[in-house]
């Protein structure tokens, strides 16, 4: 009978149909227990703890004895970078919510897209309807693009700033968000403009982020803005980091794919490219997307705000009809793409050391 042990800590849902649980020993998330086991084999899979990473740097420390450590991560910024790098090691796998532009030495290094997947869900399976009711994507709309700015950041103050002197019939720009303090008052979300928000949304009493929308509990960023999308015809995506280092890809760029839309992305280096990995296209048949591989941050937010001007000059249209087949495109891509994959390490590392159902 193989020997092995298994610890799984965090949000995700451990699932294993290929497996002879009775051949496993499931701590579950009892981290001294685990450690304490004999087993020839220990497998260890960790949600990254994204309120208290210190503690998930103390727990990778222990566990990186294991024969196999998979560390999943919804989230890619800077100090999750550093955490990742100090761990690069040949028996750690990190499944990650984009792409890494930089190479590691040893890990292994897989992506799983849980904000895209978790966003697009709802609205092709259980809103698809409702949705495609709304979105109006082949009419012409009286704005160019929307501008949705969240928080006040450099690249987005950037956009902000450059945006100040052109056609006020172009972009349909929102405010920034502000900062508050406590669990009830996390951001100012600017729910006096109601032209912003959906009618259905029912805000938490708890935490201002999250909602009720169609029956479904939800972040509110998830929601699609179909107010603004009946005014504008294209989106200038203002992604939630903007670091060379890697491509994190969130709600942000999965809502004007949900509606069929253009869009002209202010983020990192890479991103469209990183993007096109996971099988949807762009639209360097219609603009100038080298933008994309420009490594100097200002002029690569420069070149992408002058293709949305372009773009802003020339009849929704003519523009419509050329951008049909790829946003059609993107949409069905949505449906199919891969997930589970940290399931999906877990099943082979267990399936080479005989835990295989027979």
């Amino acid at each position: 009978m193989s020997q092995t042990a298994i610890f799984h800590y965090g949000s995700y849902e451990l699932s294993l149909p290929n497996i002879d649980t009775s051949l496993v020993r499931d701590y579950n998330d009892r981290l001294s227990d685990f450690l304490a086991d004999k087993s020839t084999y220990k497998i260890a899979i960790i949600e990254i703890n994204y309120t208290k990473p210190e503690l998930t740097r103390s727990q990778l420390h222990q566990l990186a004895v294991c024969n196999r450590v998979i560390v999943k991560s919804m989230e890619i910024d800077a100090a999750i970078l550093e955490l990742i790098t100090d761990f690069d090691r040949p028996n750690f796998t990190f499944v990650l919510n984009g792409f890494l532009n930089i190479s590691l030495q040893h890990a292994t290094v897989d992506s799983e897209i849980d904000w895209i997947n978790s966003t697009a869900f709802p609205y092709q399976h259980e809103w698809q309807e409702h949705t495609q009711n709304r979105i109006r994507a082949f009419k012409t709309k009286a704005y160019m693009f929307d501008v949705l700015y969240g928080l006040e950041k450099p690249h987005r103050k950037f956009v902000k700033d450059q945006l100040q002197t052109t056609d006020p019939a172009w972009f349909y720009q929102s405010p920034f968000f502000l900062t508050g303090s406590g669990s009830r008052n996390f951001l100012s979300l600017n729910f006096d403009q109601t032209d912003l928000w959906e009618d259905e949304i029912e805000i938490s009493s708890e935490w201002n982020y999250q909602c009720r929308y169609l029956n479904r509990e939800m972040r509110i960023s998830q929601v699609l803005p179909f107010k603004i999308y009946k005014k504008t015809a294209y989106t200038l995506v203002l992604e939630t980091w903007a670091d060379n280092r890697y491509s994190f890809f969130t709600e942000k760029i999965v809502k004007p794919m949900l509606a069929c839309r253009l869009f002209v992305v202010i983020s990192g280096q890479y991103y469209l490219q990183n993007l096109r990995k996971l099988g949807f296209q762009t639209f360097d048949s219609v603009i100038d997307e080298s933008y994309d591989l420009e490594p100097a941050d200002h002029i690569r937010w420069t070149k992408a705000i002058e293709q949305a001007e372009w773009l802003c000059q020339q009849p929704q249209q003519d523009i419509l009809p050329k951008i049909a087949a790829i946003v059609l495109h993107n949409y069905k891509i949505l449906n199919n793409l891969s997930y589970a994959k940290v399931n999906q390490h877990a099943e082979t590392f267990l399936i080479q050391h005989g835990c295989y159902r027979t």
